[in-house]
C-alpha cells in the first residue's frame, strides 16, 4: 500500500520473486479505495499477467499471489487472491498455508447461510472475517499467514499462525507498507534500504536467529508468531496485536503415565489433522 501511488507494477515484480513458491495459478487484486479489481488465472505468472496491461490496474493498494495447492483442486475458483463480495463486506485476500480446522468452520458457516464458491480452505477466512471481524484469527488452527483487505471499512489485516510456521515480513514508512512471505519480494522495491541491523546480527550470534520481530535488514520486520498487523487506512497507522499465547495449566497431581498418555494422544491428533490434504503426502526427516 502506497497512498497516491500506482502499485500494480511493484506487486507484479514482487510476485516474480516468489514464483518458486507456487506454479499452479497467479493473480493480482488492486484497489483505488472506491473499486476493487481482480485478475487471476491458472498458470505461471508470465502467462497469467501481461506487463503491458498493468497500467490499467489503477490503485494504491494491491495483493498478489502465486499458488501451490494443499487443499482444493487446481481450478480457477481456487486461484488467489480470493474476492468475497457480501452484504457487509467487500474483501480480497491472499493466503499462504493450510487451515486444519477448515472443514468444521466451513460447516458452521454454511449452517449460518454462507455460500462458498471454491473448494479451498482460503475462502473460509473472508467468511469468518465477515462474522467475527479481526477476531476471526482466534478461530483458525493450522499453519498460515494471510493479508486481507476490507474495502468498505478501509482496513488491512495481516496475520501469522500461532507457532510461526509460515513467515510474514513487512516494511513500513509513513508513505508505504509492504508485506510478503519472503524478504526478497520486499527488496524488489528500490526505495527499501538494504541496511544490516547490527542488533539482529548479535541476536544471531548468541541465539541462532534475530529476536523480537527483527530481521537482518534494519527496516524490515517480521510479524511474530501469534500476532496480527492491523491498519486503518484513514489514520494510516499500523498496529501490532498479539492474539494468542500459550497457556500453562499444570496439574501436578497426575501420574507420569497419565501425562505420557495425553502427550501421545495430542501428538497423534496433531499429525492426523495436519495430514488432511487434497495433494499427495510425503515425509522426510533431517
Amino acid at each position: 500500500h502506497a497512498p497516491g501511488q500506482s502499485v500494480a507494477h511493484l506487486a507484479y515484480l514482487a510476485l516474480f520473486a516468489l514464483q518458486h513458491r507456487g506454479q499452479e495459478s497467479a493473480g493480482l487484486a488492486v484497489s483505488d479505495g472506491a473499486e476493487l479489481f481482480l485478475y487471476k488465472d491458472l498458470g505461471m505468472i508470465s502467462s497469467v499477467l501481461d506487463e503491458r496491461r498493468l497500467p490499467s490496474f489503477r490503485g494504491d493498494l494491491a495483493i498478489a499471489h502465486c499458488r501451490y495447492s494443499t487443499t482444493g483442486s487446481t481450478i480457477w475458483e481456487n486461484a488467489q487472491p480470493t474476492l468475497r463480495l457480501g452484504p457487509r463486506r467487500a474483501v480480497a485476500i491472499g493466503h499462504n498455508g493450510n487451515l486444519v480446522n477448515a472443514e468444521q468452520l466451513r460447516r458452521d458457516l454454511e449452517q449460518d447461510g454462507a455460500v462458498f464458491q471454491s473448494s479451498s480452505d482460503t475462502e473460509v477466512i473472508p467468511h469468518q472475517y465477515e462474522e467475527d471481524g479481526e477476531d476471526c484469527v482466534t478461530r483458525f488452527n493450522g499453519m498460515f499467514s494471510f493479508v486481507l483487505w476490507d474495502r468498505r471499512r478501509r482496513r488491512l489485516l495481516a496475520a501469522r499462525d500461532r507457532m510461526g510456521i509460515k513467515n510474514l515480513y513487512y516494511y513500513v514508512t509513513p508513505k508505504k507498507l509492504i508485506l510478503a512471505s519472503e524478504i526478497k519480494a520486499i527488496l524488489e522495491d528500490p526505495d527499501v534500504e538494504r541496511a544490516v541491523d547490527p542488533q539482529a546480527l548479535v541476536d544471531y550470534a548468541f541465539c541462532g536467529r534475530a529476536l523480537g520481530g527483527k530481521t537482518m535488514f534494519r527496516n524490515i520486520r517480521e510479524v511474530e508468531p501469534g500476532h496480527m498487523l492491523c491498519v486503518d487506512l484513514e489514520s494510516g497507522r499500523p498496529l501490532i496485536k498479539k492474539y494468542w499465547q500459550p497457556r500453562h495449566n499444570y496439574n501436578r497431581s497426575r501420574s507420569d503415565e497419565a501425562v505420557k498418555e495425553e502427550l501421545f494422544y495430542l501428538l497423534d491428533e496433531s499429525v492426523k489433522v495436519h495430514c488432511r490434504s487434497d495433494a499427495s503426502l510425503g515425509c522426510h526427516l533431517s
